[in-house]
């Protein structure tokens, strides 16, 4: 995360198994940060269910095998795990982080 955008993650560099635990802390800081009442916490409802837009920078792949990305289907299986809505985008995934208790 940047200062910033407290709500944006650079992933170029990792590896796909440090994907799901990374992730699993960022989205846990947003929601306490939403429970302390942080104002900077921009919410949006989606689904009907207030979540926080996380943007996940994950890059087009150009330089992995096949030129695809790899990271992208494990953000997608972590966010299918955690019942959190996403977005995909040409070189991000948007991850909707509910903050609804």
């Amino acid at each position: 995360m940047t200062k910033a955008n407290p709500l944006y993650i650079d992933l170029h560099g990792y590896r796909q198994e440090e994907i799901f635990p990374l992730l699993s802390r960022i989205s846990d800081m947003i929601v306490d940060e939403f429970d302390r009442g942080n104002d900077k916490i921009r919410l949006r409802r989606v689904k009907g269910k207030q979540t926080a837009c996380l943007t996940v920078m994950t890059g087009k792949g150009l330089h992995s095998q096949g030129n695809k990305s790899i990271l992208k289907p494990t953000i997608f299986d972590w966010c299918r795990d955690k019942d959190f809505d996403y977005e995909e985008n040409d070189d991000h995934v948007k991850v909707y982080v509910g903050v609804d208790r």
